[in-house]
């Protein structure tokens, strides 16, 4: 009976997305992806500037090939920034018509999670993003490098929107003294 109650309301909490909304509709999404117990794998800042640790390159380089790896998605990548124990960017999902369906889940006869696939939409594409990454890291400069379970998202709704996060993203270096990931 003991171990009856041992994982009682441990994994719960919910969804940090938007419930209802597919995260594959065309649109601009804010994220930022934090590491595991905010370490600072990524670098450092001086002087109001990110001076990027190897791990940190990594990362930089992945999140450009994202556009490239995910043509089939007409994702584009926007505003980005690499700080030390976490990155925040834009992206851009485009025309949701040029993505194919998944032919496993078409033809399978498993019973698909309450959740979805989650195939082609943000959260493969963090998912992948930050796949990438660990395998690079750990392989040449720390085993023990991890990614936060979970990532933030906003979804941008207007130009307005778009150009004041945009400005954050840029800003955030010189905010870092203020910023609540340090």
């Amino acid at each position: 009976m003991k171990n009856r109650n041992l994982y009682r309301n441990r994994f719960k909490g919910g969804s940090p997305r938007l419930f209802g909304y597919d995260y594959a509709n065309e649109g601009f999404y804010f994220i930022t992806v934090c590491t595991k117990n905010r370490v600072h794998h990524f670098g450092k800042i001086e002087r109001n500037k990110m001076i990027p640790s190897d791990a940190g390159e990594i990362v930089r380089e992945e999140w450009m090939k994202t556009s490239e790896i995910r043509k089939d998605m007409d994702v584009l990548t926007d505003e980005f920034c690499l700080m030390p124990n976490h990155i925040h960017g834009i992206i851009k999902i485009g025309n949701p018509k040029l993505q194919t369906k998944n032919p496993r889940i078409a033809y399978s006869n498993f019973k698909i999670n309450k959740f979805g696939p989650q195939f082609k939409n943000l959260s493969s594409i963090i998912r992948g993003f930050k796949g990438a990454c660990t395998v690079r890291i750990r392989k040449f400069y720390n085993e023990s490098f991890s990614w936060q379970r979970r990532f933030y998202d906003h979804i941008i709704r207007d130009l307005t929107s778009l150009e004041n996060i945009r400005t954050y993203i840029r800003n955030n270096p010189i905010n870092w003294t203020n910023d609540e990931f340090m």
